[in-house]
């Protein structure tokens, strides 16, 4: 048990970390954005589980998830943009709305349209479109 911004100590054999510790995130588990299975983060601000929930979640299809007869059409979407190049910038990164009023279909197609004829400076600063309910 050893952390190396605090002092850890065990309370009734859990280890615990100081109350302002950096690294406190760590230790607890979170809830996939996507996919809603319970992982432990490796970077403080990651909200899924993989790189390919990730995608999704920002709106870019990947092979691994099918869409096919998925009811999520009869929601209603909007697709936002939003600019960060490293999960702590992810979390408190402004999210700007492209659209609103969608189906599932019409907001993952902009955001694949969108994601697939980004220009080289929206690449550098790592700007992507994403979608989420609405």
């Amino acid at each position: 048990m050893a952390c190396q911004s605090c002092q850890m100590l065990s309370i009734n054999g859990i280890p615990c970390h100081e109350n302002n510790c950096p690294d406190r995130w760590q230790d607890f588990e979170r809830e996939c954005k996507e996919c809603g299975i319970a992982f432990c983060p490796e970077e403080k601000y990651q909200v899924c589980c993989c790189e390919d929930c990730a995608s999704v979640y920002r709106g870019i299809p990947c092979s691994c998830h099918n869409y096919e007869g998925i009811v999520d059409d009869l929601k209603i979407y909007k697709t936002f943009k939003r600019s960060c190049t490293n999960w702590k910038e992810f979390g408190k990164s402004r999210k700007i709305t492209v659209d609103t009023d969608l189906t599932f279909s019409q907001a993952q197609e902009r955001c694949q349209e969108f994601n697939e004829n980004r220009t080289k400076a929206q690449i550098r600063k790592g700007t992507m479109m994403e979608l989420t309910l609405q």
